[in-house]
């Protein structure tokens, strides 16, 4: 071979490009679309953004917002949610509501019985006399005197007498003056004498006179013997 031949053989020129061979994909084109796509899919978003016309959010602010929303998270992790509250059963409260409606009848049942065994007592005192030297100044008693003196007058029965000499005395009948049902007065000695305070026997009927809360003496009050009741009588319009 002549070694010349290859000098005069015709070269294609450097700057020319090689073709791709026939079916190669053009990578240059298939490189753009992703941008494209991005881009229109940016346009898109903007043109859909209701703040799009608003001016930019000074940096400023954008730092406030960022440090708050941080703050705001910080506490709700540092607060720990409240316990559940157990639930309380509907048997306790049903249970609760029984026991105070029991309670409330027993309390009435109570207060009733009360009432009943604790009447309202009226309690006299003795007459002021204490001597037969008293005795001796007594006058004869008149209805208009009797009238005249006494604020209350009763006749009742002595149902109950005590260790103590408390008296109790079941009103039967009134002649002048509020009195309750029930009446204590004290013992008096076992002596038949005016002006001295009275002696009570169990069962005995007595005929009361009082004025200030102390039994008239003097003939005023004793037991409801016959004269006894027409001056009451005579006394009161009876």
């Amino acid at each position: 071979m002549n070694p010349h031949d290859d000098e005069n053989t015709p070269r294609p020129p450097a700057s020319a490009a090689t073709p791709p061979p026939p079916g190669t994909p053009d990578r240059t084109a298939a490189s753009q679309q992703p941008a494209d796509a991005d881009a229109a899919l940016e346009r898109l978003l903007s043109r859909a953004d209701p703040a799009r016309s608003l001016p930019p959010l000074d940096p400023a602010r954008t730092t406030s917002l960022k440090e708050t929303t941080m703050s705001r998270a910080d506490e709700r992790t540092a607060t720990p949610s409240p316990a559940p509250r157990p639930r309380r059963r509907l048997s306790w409260a049903i249970a609760v509501g029984a026991a105070a409606a029991v309670l409330a009848v027993v309390g009435i049942s109570v207060a009733v019985q009360l009432g009943a065994s604790s009447p309202q007592v009226t309690e006299l005192a003795a007459g002021p006399g204490n001597g037969a030297e008293i005795a001796m100044k007594c006058a004869e008693i008149t209805p208009e005197m009797l009238a005249g003196y006494a604020d209350v007058a009763f006749e009742a029965t002595a149902t109950s007498i005590a260790d103590d000499g408390t008296v109790t005395l079941s009103v039967t009948d009134r002649y002048a003056g509020d009195i309750t049902d029930i009446v204590e007065v004290p013992q008096g000695d076992d002596v038949m004498l005016d002006g001295m305070p009275l002696h009570y026997d169990e069962g005995s009927s007595y005929l009361i006179a009082a004025s200030d809360g102390s039994i008239l003496s003097c003939g005023q009050s004793g037991p409801a013997t016959p004269a006894l009741e027409q001056l009451y009588a005579a006394a009161f319009g009876r």
